[in-house]
């Protein structure tokens, strides 16, 4: 399984980080302040070893308080898993079968609410062709 892609809203300082698209290699540059620790923070919080909830008064941007919601997403992350995954995960529930035909892979798309410390999982199937 490789993260392929996330997302950050509404984390300490940073807004939304768009979608942040994932190679082999990630380089964050910014400067002070700029919300690169808020980003890795929450891309730890999303599954971390111990259990770290979210903190509304804490975690929320400061300037946008009057906005605070349990509901909003914090985190959101695609997953793509290989061949051998996608048959392991196949053998535990039909669900996760790929579609029929070549050329389709396994996306899992994650979030994680403020108000639960465990990710939503969503998935679906993607044809890479």
């Amino acid at each position: 399984m490789r993260l392929k892609r996330f997302r950050v809203q509404n984390f300490r300082n940073v807004t939304d980080s768009g979608w942040v698209e994932l190679g082999d290699i990630l380089t964050l540059v910014g400067k002070n302040e700029s919300g690169k620790t808020s980003i890795l923070k929450a891309l730890w919080k999303f599954n971390p070893f111990e259990e770290q909830p979210y903190s509304l008064d804490r975690e929320w941007p400061r300037g946008r308080r009057k906005e605070r919601s349990p509901e909003q997403l914090v985190v959101e992350t695609e997953f793509v898993f290989d061949d051998e995954e996608k048959a392991e995960l196949a053998s535990i529930h039909e669900s996760a079968a790929p579609l029929p035909g070549s050329g389709s892979r396994r996306t899992t798309r994650a979030r994680s609410p403020i108000r639960s410390s465990q990710p939503i999982l969503r998935t679906s199937t993607t044809s890479s062709g």
